[in-house]
């Protein structure tokens, strides 16, 4: 009696062994899949500070024409802030692209 009461603790203790274990390896997973969405947040943030810095520096460069001299190249006000807002949506779509390990750790 007392050998099998030894071997049914044996068998308990190394179920919670085993259990802690993969405990620890999805946490490890978890905290790999947090990392990787870090690093495509920075980017992302990285590509957003980029992008108002130009744009501030844009509205400098329209600002400091108050005679409106440069009256020939007046169309590419409108047409830069498309032409940034497309760039902005490319750079989402290249950071967010469907793959093999943005569908693993999302």
């Amino acid at each position: 009696m007392q050998s099998r009461t030894g071997l049914v603790e044996a068998i308990i203790l190394e179920v919670k062994d085993r259990e802690r274990i993969g405990d620890s390896y999805s946490k490890s997973g978890m905290m790999w899949k947090n990392v990787v969405k870090l690093e495509l947040y920075r980017k992302f943030t990285n590509s957003l500070a980029v992008f108002v810095l130009v744009a501030i520096a844009w509205l400098y460069f329209n600002a400091s024409d108050p005679l409106n001299e440069l009256w020939r190249i007046v169309w590419i006000i409108p047409a830069f802030w498309i032409v940034l807002a497309f760039f902005l949506l490319a750079v989402v779509c290249v950071l967010w692209a469907p793959s093999h390990h943005r569908t693993r750790y999302a």
